[in-house]
């Protein structure tokens, strides 16, 4: 087993430390367990996390076995505090930041802090309950006629992705559009329930009324008759079901196994439904910081190199100036045996090569290895990027490769040929949407960044769980 989960991306510093803050103590208070010892570089605006995996398989038996008596209790409790999110949320929309005293705004700002933390504490499951799962799943289909094939299977769920939902209510508008009726009201309205829909850790943007426009004429040109796809959609879940449940009555699983596959069922749903909060929560955050960066004479970047502690200091008259100018440098943050350690600068750099300087980069290589999460084979030009906004620009045909997808990758993720990552299991963000959008799709890796470059044509043989370099 590799010593670290490892995966990077670009972030800014507080929203990324926020959530460590939250799967440090507040994680042990609710699962009575911590967050696995946890290191984070940044290097420029691009962040390096590595956790240590014994830790991740120990908290994600200890979740499962918790779930194994039920996930009721933690649904409650996710609902309602999705309930209070929403609830800020409304009030934010109308409050005039501007007309707020220091100390209003002071108090707007831990209170969108304390709900995000919140929000990652029972987040906190996802990735130790995939690691785990999969391991364990993976010793279940054994002996199935194609272990592969049976492992995708019996991971993939029913639940719809965030992703599908607003492409499927984009189908139901393009259908109106088609018979004629006007769809003017229902993109305005479509657009205030996703606009968040590109925000992740490094920034955030508020889609218009008049991008989804833009993408229903997309839509229009791919699917001219946007009805008969939607039905293809609806039937695909419908056999995948079939199939599902087939296999499972024939590799004969005992009802605790069967749980296992219905635990990860749920958090296969769950860790999506985290993200499209997370993307909500980065938007409000931005607001109220660009407002304090505002007062103090900051810009919204250089506030989010600060932790949450750091921004309220600013509020004291506490001048940060030379502390951002060295984490922009380097950073390095350190989450073990329980102490939590900041270091900017030259300070960082010892640090990062006292603690992780035994990884080694990848050799030169021309086929690496990786995890089946869609099945599928297909030729094409390498998009190596780290940066959701760089893949944006993807053209159609090619291949993203980058450490791990997320939510807002998705307008690359629909033009994509194929998807390979550094990391990520069963659960993670590239196998569920691989699934539902059918792209060929290898997660795990580990090098797949460090080997393929920008413009290499590769094979993604995703029926084998292989990647080539095939030209450069």
């Amino acid at each position: 087993m590799k010593q670290y989960l490892e995966w990077e991306r670009q972030s800014a510093i507080l929203p990324i430390v926020l959530c460590l803050e939250a799967w440090i103590e507040p994680t042990r208070k609710y699962f009575g367990k911590p967050w696995p010892d946890t290191y984070l570089k940044y290097e420029g605006n691009v962040v390096s996390w590595y956790t240590k995996m014994d830790g991740l398989h120990d908290f994600g038996q200890l979740i499962i076995d918790l779930h194994y008596n039920g996930m009721n209790e933690f649904l409650i409790q996710t609902k309602n505090l999705a309930k209070k999110i929403d609830a800020m949320r409304n009030e934010l929309d109308i409050v005039n930041l501007i007309a707020l005293s220091d100390p209003g705004l002071l108090e707007i700002y831990k209170n969108v802090c304390s709900l995000y933390t919140d929000w990652f504490v029972l987040g906190a499951v996802c990735e130790p309950v995939g690691i785990k799962g999969e391991y364990l799943v993976s010793k279940l289909v054994n002996h199935a006629s194609n272990p592969d094939k049976a492992l995708c299977l019996l991971t993939t769920t029913a639940r719809k992705s965030f992703s599908k939902r607003e492409l499927e209510e984009l189908f139901a508008i393009a259908i109106k559009f088609k018979e004629g009726i006007a769809v003017d009201e229902l993109l305005s309205s479509h657009s205030k329930k996703w606009f968040w829909l590109h925000n992740n850790y490094f920034k955030t943007e508020v889609l218009t009324t008049e991008y989804f426009k833009n993408e229903l004429k997309t839509l229009l040109s791919k699917y001219p008759t946007p009805g008969e796809y939607l039905t293809e959609m609806e039937l695909a879940t419908k056999q995948m079901i079939t199939e599902k449940n087939k296999l499972i009555s024939e590799l004969k699983l005992r009802e605790k196994e069967k749980q296992l596959i219905e635990i990860l069922d749920f958090h296969a749903w769950y860790q999506d439904y985290r993200k499209e909060y997370i993307m909500i929560l980065l938007h409000y955050l931005d607001v109220v910081l660009r407002e304090i960066a505002t007062r103090k004479q900051l810009t919204l970047e250089d506030v989010k190199w600060l932790l949450r502690e750091e921004v309220i200091g600013l509020f004291q008259g506490k001048n940060f100036n030379a502390l951002i100018r060295e984490r922009k440098k380097y950073a390095f943050f350190v989450w073990e045996n329980d102490k939590f350690g900041s270091f900017a600068g030259e300070d960082a750099r010892k640090k990062e090569k006292e603690i992780l300087g035994h990884i080694k980069t990848s050799k030169e290589i021309i086929e690496i290895p990786g995890n089946i999460a869609n099945k599928g084979k297909v030729r094409g030009i390498a998009r190596v990027t780290m940066n959701s906004s760089e893949a944006k620009h993807l053209t159609k045909g090619e291949i993203l490769v980058t450490s791990m997808t997320s939510p807002d990758f998705i307008s690359a993720i629909k033009k994509a040929a194929a998807i390979v990552t550094n990391e990520g299991g069963i659960l993670c963000h590239a196998a569920i949407v691989s699934r539902e959008f059918g792209i060929p799709c290898i997660v795990g890796t580990g090098i797949a960044t460090k080997s393929i470059k920008n413009g290499d044509l590769i094979e993604v043989d995703a029926n084998h769980g292989f990647v080539r370099i095939l030209k450069r």
